[in-house]
Order: C-alpha cells, then structure tokens, then sequence
C-alpha cells in the first residue's frame, strides 16, 4: 500500500525499497604507491625528502636608528654647484652647497634654517672662503662645524661664537660619484665646541659595478 502521512494527501504511489547492485566488487584499477620501501622500512626511515626549513634571521643588536645611516642624496655631475640647495630628509630640511674654498672643493650639509630667525639659509649665498651666509641679517656659518662666525648687526667686540647662534653641520661623503649624507647631528648634536665624531665611511651601500 502507498506510504501516507497525516495531513499530507498521497499520490497513490507505492514506495519499494532500493534495488541492490548483484554485480561483483572490482579491485582497484590504480594502487598508492608504498611511503616506505622494503629497505627503508626495515630501517625505519621514510624515502620521503623533508621540507627544507627557513632560517630565521638573525635578530639585531637593538632598534633601528634612522640618524645613524648614510643617506644617498644626489649624483654630483647631475647637480648645480653654483648655489646652495635645499633637500628634505627624515621630514628635515637641509642644504647643501659646495665649499670651492678647499683643495679639493668639499661639499657641506647643514639644517635649513638660521638659528636667529629659522630663515632657510639655501636662500643665502656661498662666500669665497666657503661659509654659508643667511639672507636676513648676513649671519654666517661654517659648513664642517655649522659655528656662525659673523653677526653684522652685534655690538663691537661682542662673542657671536655661542651655541645658541650656531647651526647644525652634518658629515658628508662621496662615494662613486653620489653624495651621502649622516644625518645623526640632527637627533643627537654634539656638545659646544666640539665636532661631531667622523663616522664609519665603511657604512656606505654602493650597489655593485658603481664603485
């Protein structure tokens, strides 16, 4: 008789049970090959090669410091040496000009700005004995030491070689023909009267075929 349910009206409809194939299990057409061989199972190892593992890197010394980097800035045949020029770097503002009063001729980096009135001193001009002049009130610097070593509106006799009227001077390198800057003066400057330490030349990246 049909199969009903309450509620639902039937089709009219016997249900018979599935039919069950007679035929005969077939083996397998494709077999696994065995992981381990006669030799290896014997032995207990796997034929099976490992997966290589990565090394991990090594850890460094401590935090990276972004000041105690040489900076690549610009190629020198590609630049005009004429006038000084302003370059951000690290969100600084420095400028950079060439002291033609040195034997070779050496460029200079310092902070864009004078310690008087923060003017931007890359709108000055280079004397002939290779200072920086800032364009407000003529103060002027030296590029390897950033001291100021003339103020034209101080009083006679008076000490303009203070710390509070110097600027920042930052080492420069050149190297296969691109000028590097450190920029570390910026972060951490060196006392009152003294230099800032050279630093390690060694440090500059040259990609290869360039030096």
């Amino acid at each position: 008789s049909a199969f009903t349910v309450p509620g639902i009206k039937p089709l009219g409809l016997p249900l018979s049970p599935p039919r069950l194939s007679r035929r005969p299990l077939q083996p397998a057409r494709h077999t696994l090959a065995p992981l381990l061989s006669s030799s290896d199972a014997s032995e207990g190892g796997s034929s099976l090669k490992p997966k290589p593992t990565r090394k991990a890197s090594p850890e460094p010394d401590g935090p990276y410091d972004w000041g105690k980097q040489w900076y690549p800035i610009f190629f020198e045949e590609s630049q005009d040496d004429s006038a000084p020029f302003t370059f951000q770097l690290l969100g600084f503002n420095l400028v950079f000009w060439k002291d033609n009063s040195m034997s070779p001729p050496a460029w200079r980096a310092m902070s864009d700005k004078c310690p008087h009135r923060l003017v931007p001193l890359s709108e000055g001009r280079v004397l002939e004995n290779g200072e920086i002049e800032c364009p407000y009130h003529g103060w002027t610097f030296k590029g390897d030491t950033g001291e100021c070593t003339s103020i034209p509106h101080a009083e006679s006799g008076a000490n303009w070689s203070k710390e509070r009227s110097c600027g920042v001077s930052l080492p420069v390198a050149v190297r296969a023909g691109m000028v590097f800057v450190w920029p570390d003066p910026l972060y951490n400057p060196p006392a009152f009267g003294e230099k800032y330490p050279r630093p390690d030349e060694s440090l500059i990246h040259v990609p290869e075929g360039m030096d």
